[in-house]
């Protein structure tokens, strides 16, 4: 910064001694002052325009002061030349200079606006004098101060391509100081989003906070960011790099986030000019899986309460302990179903599963959900990308109440153990528990219902190879007398041993079964076979559904796959 200062007195005479220059500024340095100080009496040989060199230091805050000789001669032009640094960017603007004269006899003060007419120049001082040199620009006593300019890089060396809810991230934050010296770095990190529950950053390989039960969505909101606390990362050398690891755990919903990480640093030798910088990359979670569900009815093994068996005719008890009763123990018919999951995976590379659960979220209409067990227990499994893998559960369900025919619902989650084959941490060891919601089930009354199973002979070597029994079960969970009329059609595809038509009669609270064995004729790869059944009672048809063995299309329908007999789809 340069003040110059021109006397513009008659040669002959005397000297002008200021006792001080105070220079007022706008912005974040106010004040600049320079104060009267000499060591050599005044001469006329001091009479040459010059320029003075000096130094400033910090009064207080906003403000430097400095000393020099501030003699001016007739005709003289000194220029006082000093460093000034600006310690915040923005604009700064002389606005008001203070020349002050104190002598014995009398004070004078002469006060000057920085904007004045004449042309701003900087002073140059060469072999042959001071020359000016001319500033254009439009603003001459404003001066904008940019923020210095960071050196610092940032990189995240292990970002992936993609990430999955409710996976735990590991990201690794590497920072290199190319300042021309030492720095203090203190980190901070933030999600700009929508969502009201945003991840979560911790510094370091920390236990991450309990994630919130539920994930809310506003799209009404502004985007709210969230900051994670600072991180004092301390004192990176000149040229040297260091890596910070990050931890936040994905949302439990598909979301997309703008992850912002800004670097506030100073140089060790200027701790009060902070310089910041910011990265910002965008952050989506998605979801590594999708699911179908099938819900089909199956046999259970157990066999049904008699209706006419003394053992089962209610003892009169009173009422507390009845009350008992009912509280420890369900009086409703058990039937068993078959839940079908295909898992497909969404993702871009290869997923491994280590388990798949079914858990119970809700359910109605005086239903008991007695027991979920897996069909098949493997401990890993592969799936690559755009590809499935399906996983089979029975449930046992069963009423309170063997007279309550209300028609219930199940709401279950499909829970799902899975980790990357290279892995977000650098262990590669953190497993992400992933929950699907299946759609609600629908359980119906308890209504007569008949169900079809398919197996192979038992002992398979005595009967031909291609040969299928085929097993209708007649259900009566009602408290009436059933006739059923059965009507087995025919077909070119296969002959079948078992009669043709009869009747059969199901007491109350019973089941029944008849058994045809099927031979195939001819290259069929797919049987039909198509039993009718009425109810004599009611007059009702009712319908044949598919159950072990079976394999049950869109729509309801089923059909006895030859070379797979005994094999549900979700087992394959």
């Amino acid at each position: 910064m340069q003040v110059a200062i021109t006397s513009n007195a008659h040669e002959g005479s005397e000297s002008i001694i200021l006792s001080s220059i105070k220079v007022h500024l706008e912005g974040n340095l106010r004040q600049l002052e320079l104060r009267h100080q000499t060591d050599n009496p005044p001469s006329d040989s001091d009479s040459k325009s010059q320029i003075v060199s000096l130094t400033v230091r910090e009064a207080s805050i906003g403000s430097l002061s400095g000393t020099a000789d501030l003699t001016l001669y007739p005709g003289q032009t000194k220029v006082y030349s000093f460093p000034v640094i600006f310690r915040e960017a923005g604009p700064v603007n002389v606005f008001n200079i203070d020349l002050s004269i104190d002598t014995n006899t009398f004070e004078l003060q002469y006060n000057t606006s920085g904007n004045t007419d004449v042309t701003s120049v900087w002073w140059l001082e060469l072999r042959d004098g001071l020359r000016k040199k001319r500033l254009t620009r439009e603003d001459e006593v404003t001066l904008n101060v940019l923020p210095k300019p960071p050196k610092m890089e940032i990189r995240l060396p292990n970002l992936q391509e993609q990430y999955y809810v409710d996976e735990r991230i590991t990201l690794d934050v590497e920072l290199s100081n190319m300042e021309d010296e030492d720095t203090e770095i203190t980190l901070e990190a933030r999600f700009k989003t929508r969502s009201r529950h945003a991840p979560q950053i911790d510094w370091g390989s920390e236990t991450l906070p309990p994630r919130p039960a539920t994930l809310t969505l506003a799209p009404e909101i502004e985007a709210s960011p969230v900051r994670s606390p600072r991180h004092d990362v301390g004192k990176i050398e000149k040229g040297a790099s260091t890596h910070v690891p990050m931890t936040f755990q994905g949302t439990w919903e598909a979301s997309s986030h703008i992850l912002e990480i800004k670097v506030l640093y100073h140089t060790v030798t200027d701790p009060e000019t902070p310089i910041s910088k910011t990265f910002s990359t965008p952050f989506t979670f998605d979801t590594p899986f999708e699911a179908d569900y099938s819900f089909l009815p199956r046999i259970h093994p157990a066999p049904w309460p008699s209706f006419f068996s003394a053992d089962n005719i209610d003892q009169p008890v009173d009422h507390d302990e009845q009350i008992e009763l009912v509280e420890k123990e369900a009086k409703g018919l058990t039937h068993r179903w078959h839940l079908g999951t295909e898992i497909k995976s969404v993702a871009d590379e290869d997923l491994i599963i280590h388990g798949v659960e079914v858990e119970q979220h809700t359910v109605t209409g005086g239903l008991i959900c007695s027991q979920v067990e897996r069909l098949r227990s493997e401990e890993e499994t592969t799936i690559g990308p755009r590809s499935s893998h399906t996983r089979g559960f029975l449930l046992d369900l069963q009423k309170h109440d063997l007279d309550d025919r209300r028609s219930a619902t199940l709401d279950l989650n499909l829970v799902l153990q899975w980790r990357r084959r290279t892995g977000t941490d650098p262990e590669n060891t953190s497993h992400t528990t992933t929950t699907l919601s299946i759609p609600r089930l629908m359980v119906p009354n308890l209504e007569p219902r008949v169900l079809c199973s398919a197996s192979k002979p038992s002992p398979p070597d005595s009967a031909p190879p291609r040969l299928i029994t085929l097993v209708y079960t007649f259900e009566n969970p009602s408290q009436h007398f059933l006739t059923f009329e059965l009507t087995m059609d025919t077909s070119e595809d296969f002959a079948f041993s078992g009669p043709k038509t009869r009747s059969l009669n199901v007491l109350p609270v019973s089941r029944r079964e008849v058994k045809f064995v099927v031979l195939p004729m001819g290259e069929a790869e797919e049987l039909r076979p198509q039993l009718r059944v009425v109810d004599r009672y009611f007059n009702k048809v009712l319908k044949v559904l598919g159950g072990e063995g079976c394999r049950v299309e869109k729509g309801g329908s089923w059909c006895v796959s030859i070379d797979k007999v005994g094999i549900d789809d979700a087992d394959k």
